[in-house]
């Protein structure tokens, strides 16, 4: 996995700590549109020195192959990031999955960018990290910008979702997205009898 990439509009890139100044600006700038839907933030949370830090630290878990937050800038424009997507909780094994978290510049909502860089990334993602399923969980009801997965049949080649709901305290409800790449998967691990007496077979079972 490479720490920069680029798509026809957007750079996508793991930040370094230089770049805290800018990603301040990104969440100073979002403060009141992000808070309502986000865990409560650490005390210094807007501050440099806390910018610095955290980047510090996800460079470093990007390095080890423990997690992977991707900054999203404009390509004319990278000194301050519109977004980002967090891939984390990285499980390996039998799992072979992770979570799948982002968020959204309030004046670059709605024009596509982020559609573009998760029908990117996903399937990196999984080629990469050799991952079959990505599990996305949002949000209060009451934003309804996140509700948007459910018109979309499907994000990146071979990566298709399924969603539930859940309810917690009548406030939250929570959307799965699980995606499964079932190539890739048996890339890793030889497919189920069932399915290769279907192929010798040429009937489904």
């Amino acid at each position: 996995m490479q720490p920069q990439y680029e798509t026809s509009r957007l750079l996508l890139s793991v930040s370094h700590p230089d770049k805290a100044a800018g990603v301040l600006e990104f969440y100073e700038r979002n403060r009141d549109f992000l808070e309502p839907y986000e865990p409560v933030k650490r005390p210094g949370f807007y501050s440099l020195d806390f910018q610095r830090t955290n980047l510090t630290f996800e460079y470093n878990s990007f390095v080890k192959a423990r997690h992977l937050r991707m900054w999203m800038y404009l390509r004319d424009r990278t000194n301050v990031p519109i977004g980002t997507i967090c891939f984390s909780n990285f499980l390996h094994g039998a799992f072979s999955s992770c979570m799948l978290g982002y968020k959204t510049d309030k004046d670059h909502l709605q024009q596509g960018y982020m559609t573009e860089a998760l029908s990117f990334l996903i399937p990196l993602v999984c080629r990469e990290y050799r991952f079959h399923r990505i599990e996305h969980m949002s949000c209060r009801t009451t934003n309804r910008r996140s509700h948007c997965s459910r018109s979309s049949p499907s994000i990146g080649r071979g990566c298709f979702m399924t969603l539930r709901r859940s309810t917690a305290n009548g406030k939250i409800i929570t959307y799965i997205l699980i995606l499964h790449d079932l190539p890739l998967l048996f890339s890793v691990l030889p497919p189920p009898a069932f399915l290769s007496s279907a192929s010798a077979d040429g009937e489904a079972p």
